[in-house]
């Protein structure tokens, strides 16, 4: 497993950005990881002060000079709490582009939920998930109280092979957290079952199968990815991953959930696993979208 060497925090300057640089800080401490701090200014937006507003030429200059100031300000800030100070990158472009590409030449990316939500991004999703959908870096996207090491993560599994990864990720993440690996069952053919007018009880044994078999799975999974780790346990729930995630995360309190990115088939994939969007969406914690070959 490679080790966590490098970690770039985008930030806009919100009190999302600035929660989000300040995890990465306390990530960059913990694992004794550089840090880059990064600030991107549109393109777009500073053609569109020259141009329609015709405001002159130096206006621009200003404008990146002050986001340098700012960004030197938050390096200064948070530089004690990741043990040295920050590298600072400002770049000039279009947002989604030049933070993909920089993440490319890390090993994590942190971001805030919604500090970098446009007023467009109401159409076509937030900022964080499309570069869920475009990166290929782990990412890290911050909700919750950055002052604190994670204590208790929540893991799910599919059983895929890709569960393998997100698991040993979520170690190596939180190395002294405590890990709560969950996966959501169903039975593939209740729906048709039920309307089929199966008896019920013919239908809960199909359920126990379901269940009995998820477990044995979880059992295989700990024991190939994590053997004799102590601060490991799991759960289980009947129903859509998509749907339970997030709830179960706010049940077991973790201040984390780490998981794949991709569903399970290829459509899953074409448009980033439900369970990882709605996961995203919907937790109250930190969430990390490991892919399919993190560097973690």
């Amino acid at each position: 497993m490679a080790s966590l060497n490098t970690i770039l925090a985008a930030t806009d300057f919100s009190d999302d950005g600035l929660n989000a640089a300040r995890r990465a800080a306390s990530l960059a401490a913990e694992h004794g990881a550089r840090l880059q701090l990064l600030h991107v200014l549109r393109a777009d937006a500073l053609d569109e002060l020259r141009d329609r507003l015709r405001l002159p030429v130096d206006v621009r200059e200003n404008l990146v000079e002050d986001a340098q100031r700012r960004l030197n300000s938050l390096a200064d800030e948070i530089g004690a709490a990741a043990g040295s100070r920050p590298e600072c990158v400002l770049r000039t472009g279009n947002v989604l582009d030049e933070l993909v590409a920089a993440a490319d030449h890390s090993d994590l990316l942190v971001l805030g939920a919604h500090g970098l939500r446009r007023p467009r991004d109401l159409l076509v999703g937030t900022t964080a998930e499309r570069l869920l959908l475009r990166g290929r870096r782990p990412m890290l996207v911050v909700r919750g109280d950055a002052q604190l090491r994670y204590r208790k993560v929540l893991v799910p599994v599919d059983f895929s092979l890709h569960s393998m990864a997100t698991l040993r990720c979520a170690r190596q993440i939180a190395p002294t957290a405590h890990l709560q690996v969950f996966h959501a069952y169903e039975n593939p053919y209740e729906g048709k079952l039920w309307y089929a007018g199966v008896e019920q009880d013919v239908i809960e044994k199909f359920r126990l199968e379901a269940r009995n078999q998820a477990l044995e799975n979880l059992g295989n999974l700990l024991e190939k990815g994590l053997p004799g780790d102590a601060e490991v346990s799991t759960s289980i729930e009947h129903g859509e991953a998509k749907l339970l995630i997030a709830a179960e995360a706010a049940k077991q309190g973790a201040d984390l959930i780490v998981i794949g990115k991709h569903g399970r088939t290829p459509l899953g994939e074409f448009f980033l696993g439900g369970a990882t969007r709605a996961t995203v969406a919907r937790a109250s914690c930190d969430v990390l979208v490991v892919p399919d070959h993190p560097r973690l």
